[in-house]
């Protein structure tokens, strides 16, 4: 029996290396979005509006829309709360303090405030910024994240390789009542 073992562990090994890296990675995107799938469903989530793009993978839902047809430009300084969960609604990360204390993720020595960043300069992950990219000042949104635009193979923290995430996002209007001083 030991032989048979051994022989099929063999085998299987063979073939797993003769599956390419980009047949991997296909095949994990589709694992993927099907998980992405079927949260949206076991969750009912809804929307006013949904974009999906299936080649990348990604799914926006849009919970609000401010319609100020502004959008950040690459260097706007950008403010947002998120709300990061895994695909099993394990929320991982979160810039409102209630979440935090809700999940049991509360720390005492952190400062819960919407993250502020440079738009689209690397300072985040791809697909965070990606998805910001989409909204307008003041939109609520879903970012279904596939784990290639996030942390990819290597992970981060308690972020697991290949792990694909899911942000509520709300993309704090823009400060448009800033006046030029008077002279």
């Amino acid at each position: 029996m030991k032989r048979i073992s051994l022989g099929l562990v063999f085998i299987l090994a063979i073939l797993s290396a003769c599956v390419s890296e980009s047949e991997n990675a296909e095949v994990m995107l589709s694992r993927e979005k099907m998980a992405f799938e079927a949260y949206i469903e076991a969750n009912q989530i809804e929307g006013v509006r949904v974009e999906r793009e299936p080649a990348l993978g990604f799914i926006f839902i849009w919970l609000e829309e401010s319609n100020t047809g502004v959008k950040p430009e690459p260097l706007d300084t950008i403010e947002v709360d998120y709300i990061g969960r895994l695909v099993d609604n394990l929320v991982f990360d979160t810039s409102i303090e209630s979440v935090a204390r809700e999940v049991g993720i509360f720390n005492p020595q952190r400062n819960y405030q919407p993250l502020k960043y440079l738009h689209d300069v690397g300072s985040v992950i791809i697909g965070f910024d990606y998805a910001i990219s989409k909204m307008d000042f003041g939109d609520k949104m879903i970012a279904f994240i596939p784990s290639i635009y996030a942390y990819g193979r290597a992970g981060q923290g308690n972020i697991r390789p290949n792990t694909p995430l899911i942000f509520e996002l709300h993309l704090m209007p823009k400060d448009i009542d800033e006046e030029e001083p008077e002279d």
